[in-house]
């Protein structure tokens, strides 16, 4: 058997058309590839913008936003505040400068809750007692000291005024209150 062979269209200019089709892809694969890079390239300027811009708006939040506050004060803190700010100058003028012979002052305290300020003395007796509320009392209008009480502590060794000569005599301690506003 004899191979047939059929020539329908010339084999050279197929391979014209075909080369001609090869380049126009390779131009289009070209020209698609340069044009991803440059959309590429203008997006990533345009990220690096955006992210500069954010991070700017950031700052720009940290530097207008209030400064965090801190905790909660303790619960203590105002009225320490507040006692700090009072003037006790004249009570304390009034305290060092009693002079009332038989008493003694034992301790002195602030009571921030309640407001008021405890004066305790020890006296050698009872009717010191009213004259030391009009001695705390003096220089004010009203009177802010009220005596609160007084109890016994028992006996006391006095020194009497001839050598060896001791006495013994009740003591007792009192409780002066005044409140802070008042003073």
């Amino acid at each position: 058997m004899k191979p047939v062979r059929i020539d329908f269209i010339a084999q050279r200019r197929w391979r014209w058309v075909w080369g001609v089709a090869a380049l126009a892809c390779l131009a289009l694969i070209g020209a698609s590839a340069w044009q991803w890079q440059q959309i590429d390239q203008a997006r990533r300027a345009k990220q690096a913008e955006i992210q500069t811009l954010l991070d700017a708006q950031k700052r720009m939040q940290r530097l207008q936003a209030p400064e965090p506050q801190s905790a909660a004060p303790k619960p203590g803190a105002q009225q320490a505040a507040r006692l700090l700010q009072q003037d006790l100058n004249k009570v304390f003028a009034t305290v060092e400068n009693l002079q009332l012979p038989g008493a003694r002052l034992r301790a002195l305290s602030i009571d921030a809750a309640s407001n008021t300020l405890r004066l305790e003395y020890e006296l050698d007796s009872l009717v010191k007692a009213s004259s030391l509320t009009q001695e705390l009392n003096r220089g004010y209008d009203s009177a802010p000291w009220r005596f609160e009480g007084a109890t016994s502590i028992g006996v006391r060794e006095a020194t009497g005024l001839g050598a060896g000569n001791l006495a013994q005599t009740q003591a007792y301690r009192g409780v002066w209150l005044a409140q802070l506003g008042r003073l």
